[in-house]
């Protein structure tokens, strides 16, 4: 999957430099809405979805119940389930 591909490869990148962090990925699916907020117009996505996926509570990468449905079987084997609240995480096989 690109997300888990993207993430492993951003550790990678962090764990290179000084910074000391890691990428934290959060998928839920739903309606959200994107353009310029505020005065200084600047680019923003709010919304319930957003709100949801902020909160899963992973410390990696986590998939809500509704980003979990949208995978196909295959991908689906990639994640074991958390509970509770629900939430995916990568198995170790996933895991890049």
């Amino acid at each position: 999957m690109a997300l888990l591909e993207l993430k492993a490869t951003m550790d990678r990148w962090l764990r290179e430099r000084p910074i000391g962090e890691s990428l934290r990925v959060n998928a839920h699916f739903g309606e959200a809405t994107i353009g310029p907020m505020g005065r200084a117009s600047q680019l923003d996505v709010i919304g319930e979805t957003v709100n949801i996926a902020a909160t899963l509570g992973s410390h990696g990468f986590g998939l809500s119940q509704q980003a979990f449905r949208r995978l196909s079987p295959e991908h689906r084997r990639l994640f074991r389930r958390f509970t509770p609240p629900v939430l995916y995480s990568p198995t170790s096989e996933g895991t890049a």
